[in-house]
């Protein structure tokens, strides 16, 4: 009777996370400076995206690194001319390439162009654009977009001032639409809204000598639809939509990082006063989990109210280094994957890029076989016929990119839902025909899910 009792208590309450496990950590690099700041999963390993001093033909270049699934390097890649060339983001394309974004010095004046580089999934170079027509411009962030081109954040400056500057390209690099802001801002990350469009962050220095971080929500024109700004001097680092349709965002407020999380009407839910946070990814449990770090790689989990549920720190052999994460995924092995830069396993200070590997020892308030699905699945949209709304909710085993598309009875693709990178996980997304379909009809519609090589099609009936 004691057992079933205990049982059913479990049930009811789930089981709390424990202290995350450290798996492993590889140091990657030279003898030089080598900078880690993107990292993704793919089907074998890894790839990290970042900058060497160490290797390439300039000072500093493009540096793109391969593992397999236990950090082991395959191969590295450099690019770049005889200057300058330092890569500040990258992601995955839709070919099973490589897309980086950076700045390039190309005729070593210190004035910065933007370098855009494609490659195929062994590094090798299909393209590159420089882009860019004021003294000094930059991208900081890239993401794949919903049609399979690119939408990044940066800007650009003269001799008086300086703008953010948001670029949308096709899959092969060309400019679709540029919007630039007013003078005074600087753009720093983007990240997709699906059915929304795009939010941002970055800082602007329109109050006297200070700079204020914001987050804006804009739409697939680049119309601005919601606003929020910082209280303090600092900077924006990070910002993301979340399942629960909330936003959440970092930025830098004096000595600390605050974490911030809002509705979709801009009502916050919560403030996190926590040091250096630099990247936000959320868990298969709907956890959230912060990373960065100023001094020591700092790693935590959140609920989604903003509880802390553990946290955990990561310091080099040497007591006088440093080190910190940029950038944080969840793998489809329901471990967590940190990619950052260290000071202590080197001698003078010079930096090596840090991948590091996590799992926590528990499962979090939701039951096992929804934290780690073995299957994908895509299941039936509830309500169904519906009027004006539905839900449609599926689960991926991987990590990847995932689509999600609506179709008419004619084979016609009448709306996207999700297009980008998603970590392993169960999610849910509402569907509102008057908001995504140009001219919606009563009738039978097909939802599809693609996600790598597994594919599978529903039908759901609109009532009017």
């Amino acid at each position: 009777m004691k057992k079933i009792l205990l049982i059913l208590i479990l049930l009811v309450t789930g089981i709390k996370a424990q202290q995350p496990e450290l798996l492993w950590y590889k140091l990657y690099g030279g003898n030089s400076e080598e900078s880690g700041r993107v990292v993704r999963e793919v089907s074998d390993g890894y790839v990290i995206f970042g900058h060497t001093r160490s290797y390439g033909a300039g000072y500093a270049d493009f540096y793109l690194i391969k593992t397999n699934k236990d950090g082991v390097q395959q191969w590295s890649k450099t690019y770049g001319g005889p200057y300058d060339d330092i890569c500040l983001s990258g992601d995955l394309a839709s070919d099973s390439g490589f897309v980086l974004v950076g700045v390039t010095d190309l005729d070593g004046t210190g004035h910065w162009k933007i370098l855009l580089i494609k490659t195929d999934n062994f590094g090798n170079v299909l393209w590159e654009k420089t882009m860019g027509s004021q003294r000094n411009n930059t991208i900081n962030c890239i993401k794949r977009d919903y049609d399979n081109g690119y939408i990044m954040i940066g800007g650009q400056q003269n001799t008086s001032n300086h703008q953010e500057i948001i670029l949308k390209t096709d899959s092969n690099g060309d400019t679709l639409w540029t919007r630039v802001s007013a003078n005074g801002l600087w753009g720093r990350y983007i990240n997709l809204v699906p059915g929304i469009g795009y939010i941002t962050t970055g800082y602007g220095d329109s109050y006297s000598f200070y700079s204020a971080a914001y987050m804006h929500v804009i739409n697939y024109n680049g119309v601005i639809t919601l606003s929020k700004y910082g209280n303090a001097d600092g900077l924006g680092y990070f910002v993301s939509s979340l399942s629960d349709s909330a936003y959440i965002w970092s930025y830098d407020a004096g000595p600390n990082v605050l974490v911030k999380k809002y509705n979709r009407q801009g009502n916050e839910i919560f403030t996190k006063n926590i040091a250096g946070i630099y990247s936000i990814v959320e868990s298969f449990d709907k956890g959230i989990l912060l990373a960065g770090g100023y001094g020591d790689i700092k790693f935590i989990k959140i609920d989604q109210v903003g509880n802390e549920l553990w946290s955990t720190t990561f310091k080099g052999s040497n007591y006088n280094g440093s080190e910190n994460a940029q950038d944080v995924i969840q793998t489809r092995d329901s471990s967590f994957v940190l990619v950052g830069t260290t000071t202590s396993f080197q001698n003078d200070w010079d930096t090596k890029i840090i991948l590091l590997k996590y799992k926590e020892t528990a499962v979090s308030d939701i039951f096992p076989e929804k934290i780690n699905p073995n299957d994908f699945k895509l299941n039936q949209n509830y309500p169904n016929p519906f009027n004006p709304s539905t839900k449609i909710s599926w689960q991926s085993p991987f990590s990847g990119w995932q689509t999600l598309k609506v179709y008419d009875v004619l084979g016609n693709e009448v709306a996207t839902l999700v297009n980008e990178y998603r970590s392993a996980g169960s999610y849910e997304i509402d569907f509102s025909p008057a908001s995504s379909i140009k001219h919606p009809a009563s009738g039978i519609y097909f939802y599809r899910l693609q996600a790598g090589d597994y594919a599978e099609t529903k039908k759901m009936v609109l009532l009017k």
